[in-house]
Order: structure tokens, then C-alpha cells, then sequence
């Protein structure tokens, strides 16, 4: 199984959930761009399509057959597009409030120009306050990071690889994946936060487009299902995963 974490994430970020994947699957974590000890962004002019293209060459590497996929918010968008241009390297999907990218134009420029901002910001605010920032979010809800994940003051290059990282998988530079869902013959689980309620209703707009799909709504859990409830979530993961574990195997 492959899991993708979210926008400051690392492959840590989803111990909560893996520490009881492992248990069920070989897993294979990866530091998406800008992230972890993927920080560095050699090519500025990198583009998405691009990084699913090299994510392929890796999990192959790794696994010749066909795996799992499980993401989170940012890794749930990269995995549905990994999915989506890669579907026979693809057994089954978990996401974990994710969504296609955004449909109209005029929207993904108005993210576009937000992303550029956030990335400013990044980059020039002093150490403490971007976390401060990011942890108030209402799309969090008042969930808290347990443990050192709650803790954390991000440094100046953490930040700068988060900054560099919007202009390459930014939800305003994603290719939108919406008319890909019909084509999509992959079983797709969308999981969501029962506090969640813009990604529990962009899953339900999924749901009518994808062939094979399953929502599922976490109890007690915001947009960050695998920190607020992650045994639960663990479990959906498994249970689907393991439902198609025939998929496209070798």
C-alpha cells in the first residue's frame, strides 16, 4: 500500500493510521515535493503531471504489481491522479478528504492567486506564527494534533519547501480530475470527517460520477480523520483494501 500524506505533512504525519496498516500491508511512504526529506525542488519547472509520472516510476520499482493507494487532503488529490493516468498500477483508492481539483478555470486561477499568497506568507512570517495560523483554520474544526504533531514550530526551510511545493501540486495548479471520474474503473473509497462538511459534500458529488465508489463519514473527526479518529479510519482502509485485494493482482 502506498500512502501520501497532506500539505505539511511527511510520511510521520500518517504513523497514527500506518502503525495499524502495517499490521495488514507492506507500506510505502513517500515525502511528497517540498515536503520531508523531499524538500528540495530541483526543477522549478516541475508540473504535476510530472510528479504522479515519477511517483509510477517509483511505486513500479518498489512493486511491480498493482497496489493500494491511500492519501490524505494533497496525497489524496496526487493519488487520484496517480489513478487516474496510472489506473493499472492502481488496485484499489482510499481518500482521505480529498477532492478532484477544481472544475472551472476562474476558479482554479482565484486559488491560483490565494496559493501564491499563502506561498508569500510562508515564506516571510517568523517561526511560530504559520503554525499558529494553520491550526486555527476552521477547515480543522477545534480538533487538536495529538502529540509532537500538535507541537510542532515549523523552521524557515521546512517553510520554504511548503512555499515552493503550491506552484507545482496547489489545488489552482492541479489538473481538475472531475471528468475523469466517470472513466475511472478503479474501486474508490472517499472517507470524510463527520465535521468535514465541504469534502463530506465534495464526496457525495464524487460518489454520483465514480463506477465504483463507497463514502464513508468518520464520527468524532474533523478534516484530519486519521489524527482525530485514526483507529476507525485504519480500519476502513483495511477492510476496503482487503475487499479488493484480487484487483488487477499478479
Amino acid at each position: 500500500m502506498l500512502l501520501l500524506h497532506g500539505f505539511t505533512g511527511t510520511v510521520q504525519s500518517l504513523d497514527p493510521i500506518s502503525c495499524v496498516l502495517l499490521s495488514q500491508f507492506s507500506l510505502l511512504g513517500i515525502d511528497l515535493p517540498g515536503h520531508g526529506r523531499t524538500r528540495t525542488i530541483p526543477d522549478p519547472n516541475l508540473e504535476f503531471d510530472q510528479v504522479i509520472a515519477d511517483l509510477h516510476e517509483v511505486m513500479h520499482r518498489w512493486h511491480p504489481y498493482p497496489i493500494h493507494v491511500t492519501g490524505y487532503s494533497m496525497g489524496g488529490r496526487v493519488g487520484l491522479g496517480l489513478a487516474c493516468r496510472f489506473p493499472n498500477a492502481v488496485k484499489s483508492l482510499s481518500l482521505l478528504s480529498a477532492s478532484p481539483g477544481i472544475s472551472d478555470v476562474t476558479g482554479r486561477q482565484t486559488r491560483s492567486a490565494l496559493d501564491r499568497d499563502l506561498a508569500k506568507f510562508l515564506a516571510e512570517t517568523p517561526d511560530g506564527v504559520f503554525d499558529r495560523y494553520w491550526e486555527s483554520m476552521p477547515l480543522f474544526g477545534s480538533g487538536r494534533v495529538p502529540g509532537a504533531l500538535g507541537r510542532r514550530i515549523s523552521s524557515k526551510n521546512i517553510r520554504q519547501g511548503w512555499s515552493a511545493s503550491l506552484p507545482l501540486l496547489g489545488t489552482g495548479v492541479q489538473p481538475s480530475f472531475w471528468n475523469d471520474l466517470p472513466h475511472l474503473d478503479r474501486p474508490v473509497q472517499l472517507i470524510t470527517g463527520e465535521r468535514d462538511i465541504k469534502f463530506r459534500n465534495i464526496a457525495d458529488a464524487m460518489k454520483l460520477r465514480l463506477p465504483k465508489c463507497r463514502t464513508h463519514t468518520v464520527p468524532h473527526a474533523g478534516h484530519r480523520v486519521h489524527l482525530d479518529n485514526p483507529r476507525t479510519t485504519a480500519s476502513l482502509i483495511a477492510d476496503w483494501a482487503m475487499g479488493h485485494e484480487d484487483a488487477q493482482g499478479p
